[in-house]
């Protein structure tokens, strides 16, 4: 039962009639999107005569043709498909993502992820388990949603933010390439995990890579083994995306990249708080206003020179307001 304060029409239920009417009895036409769950068809749905609304239907892969045995869930269309289809996944409906919208996605993901994490105001938190840029969707705005929740873990909130942690007896879950060390070795899983795969998700949106991409050069094939390598030889510029070139501020860099080492610790009890992730994209965003990241920049020496103390510690003196640099971009919840 819902609370009382939502609506019923957030949780509606369809019959399997109406989803086949809304896909055209599944056309292979309409499909927007395939994963190792099934395939996500576009549907227009009646909710009431002479009201219809967009949809997405996720089908779940079945060799079976009865009825009965069909897996369905319907939700909210995003017509901009995934963070992932225009970052590295490009075709001919993708659009080159400025860096300051990269960011306001990234801060309003933090946003969502914090919520989840600490914001349910109930005694309980949510672990996403499966954060990647394929599953981040983006609406007509630009705005994201976090998706995919098959794989998420509740678990009590009564311990410390960031600590959370959650034994596992079962194999662990999860998409190679985003997946925490820590979690693959001792099968805990805590926040920390998805603050990992965050930072993992840091790095495509730098980079406008894939985290694995088995057609690269063989030292380029693994995004984080790169670019922490990169990193330590001090040549961090190679890690831009070339649709950004010039349009980065050196403070920006520092910042972001500061966060994103430290995200993908291998300790947990090095990683940060969602909130302070999201503290620092900001500041990232506020130093747009200054002056722009060359690619030939000091700031490769100047930020990595401390690289094999852990991680790199940014001193900044920014005149920084939070309304200035708030993103337009309203949070996943």
């Amino acid at each position: 039962m819902l609370p009382p304060s939502l609506p019923e029409t957030l949780c509606r239920e369809f019959s399997l009639s109406e989803i086949i009417s809304a896909t055209d009895n599944f056309s292979r036409d309409l499909i927007i999107g395939k994963g190792s769950f099934g395939n996500v068809y576009k549907g227009t749905i009646v909710l009431t005569p002479g009201n219809k609304t967009i949809v997405a239907v996720k089908r779940r892969s079945s060799d079976s043709k009865q009825d009965a045995n069909e897996m369905l869930l319907v939700y909210e269309y995003m017509p901009n498909g995934t963070l992932a289809d225009h970052i590295y996944k490009k075709n001919e409906k993708s659009v080159l993502l400025s860096w300051e919208q990269r960011l306001k996605i990234c801060i309003s993901v933090g946003r969502g992820l914090d919520y989840l994490h600490t914001g349910t105001r109930i005694n309980h938190i949510i672990i996403h388990r499966d954060l990647k840029s394929s599953n981040i969707l983006l609406d007509a705005d630009w705005a994201p949603k976090i998706s995919d929740f098959g794989l998420c873990k509740k678990c009590s909130g009564n311990l410390l933010p960031g600590m959370r942690i959650i034994p596992l007896i079962a194999g662990i879950k999860g998409t190679r390439g985003y997946m925490d060390p820590h979690y693959c070795k001792t099968h805990e899983l805590s926040t920390n995990t998805d603050v990992y795969a965050f930072g993992v998700v840091f790095l495509e949106v730098l980079c406008g890579r894939r985290s694995l991409d088995f057609e690269a050069a063989e030292r380029e094939k693994r995004l984080v083994l790169w670019a922490k390598q990169c990193m330590r030889e001090g040549v961090a510029h190679r890690l831009v995306d070339p649709g950004l070139w010039g349009s980065l501020t050196d403070v920006g860099l520092h910042v972001f990249l500061d966060i994103t080492l430290k995200c993908l610790q291998d300790q947990l009890k090095k990683r940060p708080t969602l909130a302070e992730v999201v503290g620092k994209l900001e500041i990232a965003l506020a130093s747009q206003f200054a002056t722009t990241y060359s690619s030939s920049s000091s700031v490769d020496s100047e930020i990595f020179k401390h690289f094999n103390q852990g991680f790199v510690v940014v001193v900044l003196s920014v005149a920084y307001s939070s309304t200035s640099a708030s993103s337009n971009v309203d949070a996943s919840r």
